[in-house]
């Protein structure tokens, strides 16, 4: 079982090592465990000061307050500076020193007596009144607007002061604004209002070692010359466009959209010589805002009109292709062709013989048709298609659709005596039967047209052809439209 075991060191302070003895109680054996701590650091548990702060200063007098955790009877205030440390003490949370020497930094420290030795001290540190504190110089007001002005200066102080007012023949109050840690400051305005003011700079601000204020020049606020665009108006177009339409008398406008309830960065256009924009390439279900400002001139922008909101709409399904249809089929190949309702990123093609399983897939085609070639004579093959529509939309597979091949011709056809065969440069029709003969057609094992003749002779024929060393489809055409092929080898 285990037992837990508590150790006062409250009467400790500093490093210390440690060493437990663990026996039974039954009998007096030696311990059966030995446990050895070294350099067990043990911290003060006195209360300490907390928030040391200072109330009021001057010249020669500062007065100091703080907080604690505890009662304590009596605190213990430590200065140091000018060269000197006095300690003094306190039976309350505050101290009230003088004697001080003006313009001087003294740090005071706060404790208390914590059995033989002290508590932690608390710190804080301070120069008394009387140090000289230069004014700015250079106060310029520039980047004036309708509702505000930019005010910068120069000076070595850590803080400022600004004073500003309207200039009035009536008696008007300051208004003032606390600059920390910068040298410039926007200041809101009213529009064509003239204004006045100046800079002061807080050296010891706890002190009140204050510069003078140093004005600057007297400014005027810009009037309203461009006017806002009125009725913005959006309408949705589909689930990533919205056309949005206003009133106006600009010849430029600066349109700017977010997310609504945000989500991504905002978009922005100028629109010249129009009062309408379409937005596209927006997320299909979303809620955005709108806004519009006219852009009367260079750096002369009316105010943004109030925002509106549009929902785009659902994403529309990707159709799958229609009219599935096959043309132009051979012994070895066909031509595949299909129909759209919207335009396509691509499409992808799966084709297999109706004898085999396994599926093969041509991808990323373009066009609305297929040449598909390297197929078996007679056999019958099933195909479909998907299409890959915009903004990663995918249709289902089309209607499969069927077809099967040619037969593979015979060098002599029987009931008409008509026979090919091929020498270097030529390809001979024989016709023993004098069978009226219409065109002969030569094709690739592609299926592609490479040569077309027009016979209407009953006679032998003997054709020059340019193809060589492969092998072609010979279509012979003969009245009432019958057509007899034959696959030869042209060396």
């Amino acid at each position: 079982m285990n037992t837990p075991v508590s150790i006062d060191l409250s009467e400790y302070k500093g490093v210390i090592s440690l060493v437990f003895g663990i026996s039974s109680l039954e009998g007096e054996s030696a311990p059966a465990h030995i446990l050895y701590i070294d350099n067990l650091h043990v911290g003060c548990a006195c209360p300490v000061a907390k928030n040391v702060r200072v109330e009021e200063l001057d010249e020669t007098t500062v007065s100091l307050r703080w907080n604690r955790d505890e009662d304590v009877e009596e605190w213990l205030v430590k200065v140091v500076g000018n060269g000197q440390q006095e300690i003094y003490t306190s039976t309350e949370t505050s101290y009230t020193m003088g004697d001080l020497t003006a313009a001087t930094e003294y740090t005071v420290s706060v404790g208390h007596l914590c059995g033989a030795d002290t508590s932690a001290w608390t710190s804080i540190s301070f120069t008394t009144a009387g140090a000289e504190c230069a004014p700015v110089s250079n106060p310029e007001v520039s980047n004036i607007t309708r509702n505000s002005a930019v005010l910068s200066w120069s000076g070595s102080a850590s803080d400022y002061r600004i004073r500003i007012r309207e200039v009035s023949d009536e008696p008007v109050d300051w208004g003032y604004y606390l600059v920390q840690g910068a040298q410039s400051y926007t200041l809101p305005l009213e529009m064509a209002t003239r204004y006045e003011g100046g800079v002061q700079a807080l050296c010891n601000p706890l002190a009140g070692d204050t510069s003078e204020y140093v004005d600057f020049e007297p400014f005027t606020t810009l009037a309203l010359t461009c006017f806002a665009p009125s009725n913005l108006i959006p309408t949705v177009v589909d689930h990533q466009s919205i056309q949005l339409s206003w009133t106006g008398e600009s010849n430029a406008y600066q349109v700017e959209w977010q997310r609504r309830m945000g989500g991504t960065p905002a978009g922005s256009a100028i629109v010249d010589n129009a009062n309408e924009y379409l937005v596209e390439g927006l997320e299909p279900e979303t809620t955005y805002e709108f806004h519009i400002r006219s852009i009367c001139s260079e750096g002369d922008t009316s105010d943004w009109s109030s925002y509106v909101m549009a929902t785009t709409g659902i994403r529309p399904p990707c159709p799958a292709p229609t009219n599935l249809r096959v043309e132009s089929i051979t012994e070895t190949s066909a031509s595949l062709l299909w129909d759209t309702e919207e335009d396509a990123s691509s499409f992808l093609l799966r084709h297999r013989a109706t004898n085999v399983m396994a599926w093969d897939s041509v991808r990323d085609l373009s066009e609305t048709q297929y040449n598909l070639a390297g197929l078996e004579p007679n056999t019958a093959y099933v195909w479909s298609v998907l299409m890959a529509c915009s903004d990663g939309r995918y249709s289902g597979w089309a209607t499969q659709n069927n077809f099967t091949t040619e037969e593979t011709a015979n060098e002599t056809l029987a009931g008409n005596g008509l026979s090919v065969t091929a020498s270097k440069g030529q390809i001979h029709v024989m016709n023993p039967s004098a069978v009226y003969i219409e065109r002969i057609r030569v094709y690739d094992l592609t299926g592609s047209l490479r040569e077309d003749y027009v016979v209407r002779d009953k006679g032998n024929v003997i054709l020059t052809t340019e193809l060589s060393t492969q092998v072609a489809i010979v279509e012979i055409l003969l009245d009432a439209n019958q057509a007899v092929r034959f696959k030869v080898l042209i060396p």
